[in-house]
């Protein structure tokens, strides 16, 4: 299993700064394409990669940091190659075959957007539940709340050794 630091610092790196290391597109290519469900995309890319290991096992025995900034710097490579060679290609094909629909029924450009946002966040979804079947990440997120409630519950309740003052 890959660390979540390093996977959630390529998050932080892509997403928040919106920067690319590895990868450099014209800005023309992204420039009239809805953001959201890339975002969506690309969080099931680091969902799936919390899930692997990404490190061989015979490199088991680099110390932390080697290992920190090792699974960093494969977390963006793996991320930014998937945004690319998987992301781009669907969500242009989207975006095509969208622009070609609404064209021929004679609908304006707003309504093209809408429909646009609407494909690629429909797109981001199915990755994420994809991967979330997958790697049984909504099992485990609710085994996880199940387990945080019983001891909200038994911590709320005054347990029978306890003696209630009147």
């Amino acid at each position: 299993m890959t660390s979540p630091t390093p996977v959630l610092l390529a998050f932080v790196v892509h997403m928040v700064l919106h920067t690319t290391l590895f990868i450099h597109l014209d800005p023309g290519i992204i420039a009239d394409t809805p953001v959201f469900g890339s975002q969506l995309f690309y969080l099931s890319v680091m969902d799936l990669l919390c899930d692997t290991e990404v490190i061989p096992t015979h490199w088991s025995n680099i110390p932390r940091w080697g290992k920190f900034i090792l699974e960093t710097i494969i977390a963006i490579l793996i991320g930014e190659t998937l945004m690319v060679g998987v992301w781009l290609s669907m969500e242009t094909l989207l975006v095509n075959f969208i622009n070609v629909i609404t064209n021929w029924l004679g609908l304006g450009s707003r309504t093209n957007t809408n429909f646009q946002e609407i494909g690629t966040i429909l797109l981001g979804v199915i990755f994420l539940v994809i991967v979330g079947a997958i790697t049984n990440r909504p099992a485990k997120v609710w085994k996880m709340a199940q387990q945080s409630w019983r001891i909200i519950t038994q911590q709320s309740r005054p347990s029978s050794k306890q003696k209630s003052f009147k």
